[in-house]
Order: C-alpha cells, then structure tokens, then sequence
C-alpha cells in the first residue's frame, strides 16, 4: 500500500525485483517495505523496513524476486 501522493511500480525480473518510487508531494515520506529489504540502486546502500523520500524524490530499491 502506497502512502497517499507516492507512486509505487515494481518491475520483476529473472533474478531480482525492483521496487521505483516517486514521492509527489511536497513533505518528505516514509515507505514501509515488506520482506527481507533490500539494496537501494540510488546509494548503494541496504534498506531494510522503510524508506526515506525526500519531496519529490525518487528511489529504485532491488529486493529479492517476489514471488508471483
């Protein structure tokens, strides 16, 4: 479930998923992320349990494949 004013896609491929998220408001948000977490393609840093958007910040998160 997205928090309202953030767009949430995710792209699943062979060996990984991929989570894109675009915060359209103009306050910083915090995405709950369920799972294991996983690396954050921006900074190259892990995340697990939530992610910080900056006011109309993007992210792209790569998390193990979901399952279908």
């Amino acid at each position: 479930q997205a928090p309202s004013g953030v767009d949430l896609l995710w792209r699943d491929g062979s060996s990984a998923s991929f989570l894109f998220m675009v915060n359209r408001t103009d306050e910083d948000i915090t995405v709950p992320l369920e799972g294991p977490g996983g690396l954050d393609l921006l900074s190259g840093t892990p995340v697990a349990g939530r992610v910080r958007l900056d006011a109309h910040g993007v992210d792209v998160v790569r998390v193990p494949t979901r399952a279908r």
